[in-house]
């Protein structure tokens, strides 16, 4: 009978009983390789990026299909290299997945042998041996071949061990995208209710807004054709309704009653913008409405330049500016400007 490559420890239950049971993946150690390995000083992100041009020698399989980890010792900058085949690290997974497991971490079986002072510690198991070395590294392999590997330490340095627990410290080979994972599927029992319940209330706010945008919709083609009918009586010239709005804001525009308003806001409009310029003076101003350039206004200032500023400022302010004439007088100069609005009235 072939023996599991994977077996699973359960270490504690999570909260809730239908949430399964936390677990460390035990690996058979022949699918997994240690070496005892000095690395550079770098940190853990350089150090991961780096790693499989730093051990690449030590690999005789391609290295890009071998899933890579290290476990720090007690000496700074050495380390235990682990290596697994990354199809053996996704069966993990996926036997993880089907057991409803929340795996924490992955270690090969002779780890959970504690590593002797001196010599080796030795475990028979399933015509195996498993062997943990003084430095940390292990090996399985059958007996016939561990005892090769084993020639050169002598009986008295080689110890009988007992399988212990996995290790309290570290997640073994449990890192990177073979790590501990959030137990989505174990918590769809927990969540199925609330979300169900959060399913119904969206569903009929979702129902609800459809409806009133469509009670919304409604009142506004009332509204719309209300105002079609009021702008009709009102304005009976015109025979062709497009936009209610912009063809109100030009019958205002060029009606009678709106000159006052506009000729207020033009001079407004004018005084804001000229008010901090020095030694500026309004020597003329004259309002037309039926002119393109309702606004005229002769300025005077110390020079050219100066309302040379002031018509720069006017255009700022929103004004289409035609330069008249300009003249030199006595204390200054003298300049003829005709203005309108290009926002329009109260813009």
């Amino acid at each position: 009978m072939a023996r599991a490559q994977i077996e699973f420890i359960k270490i504690a239950k999570n909260l809730t009983a239908n949430l399964g049971s936390n677990a460390v993946a035990v690996i058979a150690g022949d699918t997994v390789s240690c070496f005892r390995v000095t690395l550079p000083a770098l940190s853990a992100r350089k150090l991961r990026k780096t790693l499989p041009f730093l051990v690449s020698d030590l690999l005789v399989t391609d290295i890009e299909d071998m899933h890579l980890c290290l476990v720090e010792t007690e000496t700074p900058n050495d380390y235990l290299l682990l290596a697994c085949a990354k199809t053996i690290m996704s069966e993990m997974q996926d036997k993880a997945l089907a057991e409803e497991l929340t795996l924490k971490a992955a270690w090969p079986d002779y780890m959970l042998i504690a590593p002797p002072s001196e010599g080796v510690a030795i475990l028979h198991k399933d015509g195996d041996i498993l062997c943990r070395r003084a430095d940390g590294t292990g090996f399985r392999m059958p007996e016939k071949l561990a005892e090769a590997a084993l020639s050169d330490v002598t009986k008295d340095a080689r110890r009988d061990a007992k399988r212990g627990p996995p290790p309290e410290e570290g997640q073994g080979m449990a890192t990177g995208i073979y790590g501990v994972q959030f137990p989505f599927m174990s918590y769809l029992p927990v969540l199925k209710r609330p979300a169900i319940l959060a399913a119904t209330v969206l569903l009929i706010w979702v129902i609800g807004s459809f409806a009133q945008i469509g009670r919304h919709q409604a009142a506004r083609a009332d509204f719309e054709d209300a105002s079609t009918q009021l702008f009709k009586q009102a304005f009976p010239d015109v025979t062709r309704v497009v936009n209610v709005e912009a063809q109100l804001m030009n019958k205002m525009m060029s009606s009678n009653a709106l000159p006052a308003r506009n000729f207020l806001y033009l001079t407004d409009t004018l005084f804001q913008a000229v008010e901090d310029v020095e030694n500026i003076g309004i020597d003329r101003l004259n309002f037309d409405r039926k002119d393109i350039r309702p606004l005229q206004v002769t300025l005077r200032a110390q020079n050219f330049s100066a309302l040379e500023r002031v018509r720069q400022k006017l255009v700022d302010a929103g004004f289409a500016v035609s330069e008249g004439k300009s003249s030199q007088v006595e204390n200054g100069v003298t300049g003829d400007f005709s203005l309108s609005s290009t926002a329009g009235i109260g813009q």
